[in-house]
């Protein structure tokens, strides 16, 4: 049998603008008032309907009064908070009459837990506070006047005191109970929305603080690239016009060396501003031929000006990846170029580049016979400017920008050296990389 609409549990939604305990608080509501609708529609309306056959009509009154103030707080689920206030408010008057009418034996205390139960959901611990209190001082009163029989003739049922007095303590230990456990929950809930509610603004705030810091280092980034670049060339072409035009040795001297202290401060801007470049670039994913890829970067390497090394390139000529080929050039092309910039004085330099593949990755290794790195300087070779050796005359840039791009690609990279022998790195690379967000 198919249940009625009507007797479906409530589905709240949010309304526009409303915090998450105000929602919370109006499911609760809603999902309590269901209960109760379910509740009276079962036992209230055959009280009703009794009260009526056996001469009691009062009775059969509020219940139907009763009845249609949890019916109309079940069905108009977005009514005003005033009007659900105004009808707990009822409901506490109904429960008092019904004390009147029945005594003990009614339902006079299940409406009066009802009003106390709506009063703490919707407004916490102030509200549990105020219900309870005027529980107490609505019973004190009323078996005051009771006992003085004010109410004599108006009730059915002649009260016996020590029921209604057992009966109404045990009550409010109940509604103690369950109003302070209640509003106990509400309240540290209350705390939780607020701590996420701060926490998110705070976020925030650190977000468009970190979007600003953004902005200016690129800003500083644009700067470097465009106001730096101009001037270091002139500084390369005077001192090319200064090394033509002199025939003094120490002048000579002077201007070769203001001439590499511009290359190298040159070299310096160009992988500041290609790293964010990069950095700040989805990655680019294709496929890509190792063996290709890492003999483009030796050719890259020679020239006139470079020291002789001898290279065993063992790629398999066939073997393909598909990663992001901007970055892997990158990085092949610091972990190359800084095996030349370091190798042995007393020999000639070696490379051994070797890939061995596997099922999901690739190995790729490239060993040197150089000056090798310290022990205890292997940790820390890939922190930014950190330099391997006291020999360095680099910028402790080329090792970072590798461990960001490898971190980029879903790859990773692992070094072994020994002091004055040789270093190798180990690089794995996934044959398929789908690459990480660019900050």
């Amino acid at each position: 049998m198919r249940t009625a609409k009507i007797f479906k549990p409530p589905s709240v939604m949010p309304t526009e603008g409303e915090n998450e305990l105000n929602f919370w608080r109006r499911q609760l509501f809603e999902r309590l008032a269901y209960i109760f609708f379910i509740a009276t529609t079962v036992l209230v309306l055959p009280s009703a309907i009794g009260g009526f056959v056996y001469g009691v009509p009062f009775v059969g009154i509020f219940d139907i009064v009763v009845y249609l103030g949890i019916a109309f707080l079940y069905i108009n689920q977005n009514i005003e908070l005033r009007y659900r206030h105004l009808i707990i408010e009822l409901v506490f008057i109904i429960g008092l009459a019904m004390l009147l009418a029945l005594g003990p034996l009614g339902a006079g205390f299940i409406w009066l837990f009802a009003y106390c139960l709506f009063s703490t959901i919707l407004f916490g611990e102030k509200g549990s506070r105020r219900s309870f209190l005027i529980v107490v001082i609505s019973l004190a009163a009323f078996a005051a006047m009771v006992q003085l029989k004010v109410f004599e003739n108006a009730n059915l049922e002649q009260y016996d005191m020590v029921s209604f007095t057992l009966t109404g303590i045990n009550f409010l230990g109940l509604v103690f109970v369950v109003n302070y456990s209640f509003a106990y929950i509400v309240n540290k809930l209350e705390l939780t929305f607020k701590e996420q509610k701060l926490a998110a603004q705070q976020f925030e705030k650190k977000s468009r603080a970190l979007e600003n810091a953004n902005k200016e280092l690129d800003n500083l980034i644009y700067s470097i690239s465009h106001d730096i670049r101009s001037p270091l060339a002139n500084i390369q072409g005077l001192s090319q016009l200064g090394l033509m035009d002199s025939h003094n040795e120490l002048l000579t001297d002077y201007f070769n060396r203001i001439e590499k202290s511009a290359i190298r401060l040159q070299q310096f801007t160009e992988q500041i501003t290609n790293f964010f470049k990069i950095d700040k670039s989805a990655p680019n994913i294709s496929s890509v031929n190792l063996f290709e890829t890492t003999n483009e970067i030796l050719e890259s390497l020679k020239g006139p000006d470079k020291t002789a090394f001898e290279v065993f390139n063992q790629i398999n000529k066939g073997l393909e990846l598909k990663t992001d080929a901007t970055r892997l050039s990158l990085i092949l092309s610091n972990l190359i170029s800084n095996a030349i910039k370091y190798q042995a004085p007393s020999r000639k330099l070696v490379l051994q580049i070797s890939a061995e593949p596997f099922k999901d990755s690739i190995v790729l290794s490239i060993l040197d016979n150089g000056i090798g790195i310290k022990e205890e300087l292997i940790q820390s070779i890939f922190d930014i400017f950190t330099r391997a050796t006291t020999s360095s005359k680099g910028s402790g840039l080329g090792l970072y920008i590798v461990k960001q791009c490898v971190a980029n690609i879903n790859a990773q990279i692992d070094v072994t050296s020994e002091e004055g022998q040789y270093t190798c790195f180990k690089l794995t690379l996934p044959r398929d990389s789908q690459g990480k967000e660019a900050a």
